[in-house]
């Protein structure tokens, strides 16, 4: 079967159209290349450091925000755990708790997945590791 000149440029000229079109829906879905996306480029980080644990928190509303656990508080957690705001981004921040257990859990090198209370129509998850 033999295809003509001019369903082939049809063709071809239909897949150019697509698949930018298609690049441009996947950056958008995925945040990337916006003014947002950059902001979302440090998301599930972690930073350990001789003073304190931090850790950022996952994208949500094209913004991320940290929480820091001092050194002290991961080798002795308070009998009433942790619980704190976490940075501002988007003039806001969240409130996010962590039992005595929880912060053990960290220390002892254990994952902690905590949602931080919900602003503005959304929450955060902070993947809490030491590593």
């Amino acid at each position: 079967m033999s295809t003509s000149r001019r369903e082939f440029l049809t063709t071809a000229g239909r897949v150019m159209v697509a698949v930018p079109a298609g690049w441009v829906l996947l950056q958008a879905s995925c945040g990337g290349g916006d003014e947002n996306g950059a902001q979302c480029d440090d998301e599930n980080g972690v930073v350990l450091t001789g003073t304190e644990l931090t850790v950022t928190s996952a994208c949500a509303e094209g913004h991320v925000h940290s929480f820091q656990i001092t050194s002290q508080q991961l080798v002795s957690p308070p009998a009433a755990g942790l619980s704190a705001v976490t940075t501002e981004d988007d003039s806001h921040t969240h409130q996010i708790s962590l039992s005595q257990s929880e912060i053990q859990q960290i220390q002892a090198g254990e994952t902690i997945n905590k949602i931080t209370s919900n602003v503005d129509g959304h929450t955060h998850v902070f993947r809490f590791r030491k590593s």
